[in-house]
């Protein structure tokens, strides 16, 4: 049983090792560049598309607040209201009568008016 020696030198073998070595450190940094870049690609794409979301979502509510909401319903910004200690002023007799006078002499000047739109429309059609 013979044993097999290499003919090359101890230092050429860890040479050409060292040179394999640092090749295939060379394709794991170059992979690992290409996944770095492909994930800040994919980040990117996944912040607009969630911004363009999370916008559309807010334009959305606030227009539906603005459209179907009453600003009274929000409470919690607003200061409360002092209470209003003044009672409200009682109108005068005499202007109660003189408006109701008004009103109905305006209603009789209406009533007058359709009368003889009415007459006029009835004589022109006979």
């Amino acid at each position: 049983m013979s044993k097999k020696t290499d003919t090359k030198r101890p230092g050429e073998v860890a040479t050409k090792s060292k040179a394999e070595l640092l090749s295939a450190n060379q394709a794991y940094l170059d992979a690992l560049e290409n996944q770095i870049t492909d994930l800040k690609s994919n980040t990117k794409d996944w912040a607009k598309k969630g911004l363009i979301i999370g916008g559309s979502l807010l334009a959305t509510y606030k227009i539906a607040q603005i459209l179907f909401f009453d600003d009274d319903q929000s409470t919690v910004d607003k200061e409360p209201q002092p209470l209003n200690t003044e009672y409200p002023k009682k109108e005068s007799a005499i202007f109660n009568a003189v408006k109701s006078s008004v009103s109905l002499f305006l209603v009789g000047l209406a009533k007058e008016k359709l009368k003889d739109i009415l007459k006029n429309l009835n004589s022109d059609n006979e």
